[in-house]
């Protein structure tokens, strides 16, 4: 069975500024290629959740290295609603124990959740 995906605002804008960076200092081709590469990967865990490890430093999340680039994308399964949602992803030169736990600090995946579906509320409403 499929999961469904979910992407974390989080998430959302981490994409989008790399994507930028990435347009601007090499190639808007650099950038799609990126894209697609994460694309590619996210939707094959969407049939297989648990291919890819838990995170070590941060049992929240598992992670799954991108083929070919340097970026970490940082995702949690929920079997209950059989759903991926992806949090972040992070450059791997970066300090991701750092970075996660400064965007999601001390905070439990059903506080995460919560937070995904205000956001979901939010975005319905407007």
């Amino acid at each position: 069975m499929k999961y469904a995906r979910a992407d974390f605002e989080g998430y959302v804008s981490s994409f989008e500024l790399i994507l930028d960076y990435l347009s601007d200092v090499a190639s808007p081709l650099i950038a799609q290629r990126l894209l697609d590469e994460v694309n590619q990967q996210i939707e094959g865990t969407l049939g297989m959740p648990f291919r890819y490890p838990v995170y070590e430093y941060d049992q929240r999340f598992r992670k799954m290295n991108i083929k070919g680039w340097n970026y970490t994308v940082f995702y949690a399964v929920d079997t209950d609603i059989k759903q991926v949602t992806i949090y972040d992803i992070i450059h791997q030169s970066q300090d991701t124990p750092a970075i996660l736990n400064q965007r999601f600090p001390n905070t439990t995946m059903d506080e995460i959740d919560a937070e995904i579906a205000a956001y979901r509320r939010e975005k319905r409403g407007k």
